[in-house]
Order: C-alpha cells, then sequence, then structure tokens
C-alpha cells in the first residue's frame, strides 16, 4: 500500500516477495550479507507479522531504496533493543516512554547494516531517496505505536549515508565495534610470520596444541548440520547467562538455510564420533562473515579449541579459497585484536518522537565518549571495560 501523507512513490510492502529478486539484487550489489537478500528474508521467516519494506520507485517505476523495519516484540531485547543495550544501561537516566518500545530500520540480528539505495543515482538523488524512506519509517513507527525509531550496528558506509540526511550528528553514539581480518597471506605459516617473534610463537604453540590432540575437522553447508548446531550454539549463550534453546536456535537456523543455505559454510570439530566444536560461516561477494560459534566445553580438552577453530580454520579456509576480508562480528575482542583482527566502529542512531538526542544527557555521553576512544585506540581492554555495567 502507499504511505499515507508521503510522497506516492513509497510503498509499505509486507513481504520481500512482492520484490523482484534481480532489482532487489541491483541495490544489494556490494553491500553487507546482513543487507542481503538472504538474510531479509530469513529474518522475515522468523518474525512474520513484525516486518515490513519500505520502497520507493522513480516516475519510471524502477526501483531505487529498500528499507526494512522492525517492530514490536520482535525488534526488543537482548543486542538490538536500544533503550536497555545502550541507553538506559550506560547509567544516564531516560525514561522508558520516550525510548520503548521502538522501530528498528535498516537491518536486524545483524552487526553491519547500512542502507539499500541505488548506488548507481546521483548522490543528491540517493540522500532525497533515503530521507523520504526515513519520514515513511518515522511514520510507520507512529501507526504501530513506537515511541522511538533506531538504525543499530551501522557500518561506516551506512553511517556516512545517515549522516547526509539527518542534520544533527548528536543523534549518533557508538553501538560497539566489528572486528575485521584482512587475509593478506598467501598460506598459515605466512599468516603467523607477521606477528612479532613472540606473538607468532605463542599462534604457532596453540596451533601445535590443537593439532595434537587428534581432532577432526569436518565442514558442510548449514543445512547438513542444522541440530548440530542448535544444540551448540544454544550450551554456549546458556554458559555467558542468556536464555536459549536448542529448540529456538533450530528454528533460527532452519530459516537462514531454507533462505541462505548456498552461502554457508560449516567448520566443525569432531573427537572421535562427538562433534565439539562448530562455526557458522556465510560468504558474501568476497567477504566471510562469522555468524556463530558453539562449543560443549566440557568435552573440551582446553587445547585452545576457540581460537583454532574460529580464527585459524577461519582464516585457513579464506585464504584457500581466495577471500580476501573475514568479519569476525563483535566481542571477545582481546582474542581477535591479538590475532590479526582490527577494530571498525559500528554506530547507532535512536530518535525519539518524545525526547531529545541522548547525547543530552551528560551521564550517557561521558560512558559514549569512553566507547569512541576505545574504539579509535584499537585497546581491547579499553573496549571491553566500556562495554554494560
Amino acid at each position: 500500500m502507499t504511505t499515507p501523507g508521503l510522497d506516492h512513490r513509497v510503498r509499505t510492502l509486507s513481504t520481500l516477495d512482492l520484490l523482484g529478486v534481480g532489482e532487489l539484487d541491483a541495490l544489494t550489489a556490494g553491500r553487507s550479507f546482513y543487507v542481503s537478500r538472504p538474510w531479509l528474508k530469513a529474518v522475515e521467516l522468523q518474525r512474520a507479522g513484525h516486518t515490513a519494506y519500505l520502497s520507493y520507485r522513480d516516475n519510471d517505476g524502477v526501483l531505487r531504496g529498500v528499507c526494512p523495519v522492525y517492530w514490536g516484540e520482535s525488534s526488543s531485547g537482548g543486542y538490538y533493543d536500544p533503550y536497555g543495550r545502550f541507553l538506559q544501561r550506560s547509567g544516564a537516566e531516560f525514561n522508558r516512554e520516550n525510548w520503548s518500545p521502538t522501530c528498528v530500520i535498516g537491518s536486524r540480528a545483524a552487526y553491519n547494516c547500512e542502507f539499500l539505495i541505488d548506488p548507481t543515482a546521483a548522490p543528491n538523488e540517493q540522500r532525497d531517496v533515503l530521507a523520504l524512506l526515513l519520514d515513511a519509517a518515522a511514520a510507520h513507527a507512529h501507526e504501530v505505536g513506537a515511541a522511538s525509531l533506531s538504525a543499530l550496528y551501522l557500518n561506516p558506509r551506512g553511517a556516512a549515508q545517515l549522516r547526509e540526511v539527518l542534520a544533527d550528528d548528536r543523534a549518533f553514539y557508538m553501538a560497539g565495534a566489528n572486528s575485521v581480518l584482512d587475509v593478506r597471506w598467501s598460506s598459515m605459516d605466512d599468516y603467523r610470520q607477521g606477528f612479532s617473534k613472540d606473538q607468532s610463537r605463542n599462534i604457532r604453540r596453540e596451533m601445535r596444541i590443537f593439532a595434537a590432540q587428534g581432532y577432526t575437522l569436518v565442514g558442510g553447508r548449514l543445512s547438513d548440520w542444522i541440530d548440530v548446531a542448535a544444540n551448540l550454539f544454544a550450551q554456549l549463550e546458556r554458559r555467558y547467562g542468556h536464555d536459549a534453546t536448542a529448540a529456538a536456535e533450530a528454528a533460527e537456523l532452519r530459516a537462514l538455510a531454507a533462505c541462505g543455505d548456498e552461502h554457508s559454510h560449516i567448520l566443525a570439530i569432531r573427537d572421535g564420533d562427538e562433534v565439539i566444536g562448530i562455526v557458522l560461516l556465510f560468504v558474501w561477494e568476497g567477504i566471510v562473515y562469522v555468524r556463530s560459534s558453539g562449543f560443549n566445553y566440557p568435552a573440551t580438552r582446553q587445547a585452545f579449541e576457540y581460537f583454532n577453530l574460529v580464527i585459524y580454520e577461519t582464516i585457513r579456509f579464506a585464504i584457500e579459497h581466495g577471500y580476501r576480508r573475514i568479519e569476525l562480528g563483535m566481542a571477545t575482542y582481546h582474542a581477535k585484536l591479538a590475532r590479526g583482527a582490527r577494530l571498525e566502529p559500528l554506530f547507532g542512531v535512536s530518535l525519539s518522537q518524545t525526547a531529545g538526542s541522548p547525547l543530552s544527557d551528560d551521564t550517557f555521553a561521558s560512558w559514549n565518549q569512553a566507547r569512541c576512544d576505545a574504539v579509535r585506540t584499537e585497546d581491547p581492554s579499553l573496549l571491553e571495560k566500556a562495554q554494560m555495567p
């Protein structure tokens, strides 16, 4: 349907299936996997009834922009609750009714968001399209009773897109950081030689101890590993205090397999007949995205299984297939930076219908500055200290 009160070329769609595959591909080319059709469709399947897509077509009917919108219970909690995750937990005093519930735009359940605007359009046209879509998103938020509109985990390109449209830089805060590995090596020996003597010795030791366990490394597509992966992912989530079940993990993985299995790759550690560790990767346009990992920690031998599977074997996989970039995601920054990763900032924006910028609160502004400093200096201890109180 057409969004009331807005440009007639902006429409609200209930499903991604109403957009042609080819025309959406023209907008997703060169962008993050987390705004690709496979990812967006998988999220839609998991959150039916709480997902919409704002689309813009020019006067010739050509699709020039798409903005996903998520709301209700499906867009709250955990990393995607801006009120709980970024505002209230900073120690600042915010009124819940100003910020929660919320609408999340751009991407959901991902760490690398940008906006699907036609890259072939002139810069001023791109800005105009995004501005229209944001106006439509604000109207949609009002319709569903959301007090605020948020874009979360914007990569530098996505943040630059939004800064072209939003006049106030004070709307932006540091939502987190993405750990990125630039794959410059032709072999694992080449990789190790890029470190200092002590670091290289430590990496070699971790690989040697792991190799001495006699584990078998196996792989395949996600569709063949759903039940095993779901069990191990849930174990890891519970280890860190999260409420997770294998059934819920399996439901998410089935949606991902249905939509993006051809882009998936599983790496797993088998000890005899038992799988004790697993990592789920997605490959999109030559970039490896590390999505999830899980381990049966009681069954491991404290042989650096995490470092070897999630980092070293993923690097080996990338080298063997000619992939030049690995997105390792958030958290465990100390381990990732010590093994060659660098940080890219991930920004957030939260706009309330009834309150000013979160950065107007001195406590939040100070906390946010500490996070900005941590990302800028790439100090993993400082960054992890600047996480939630």
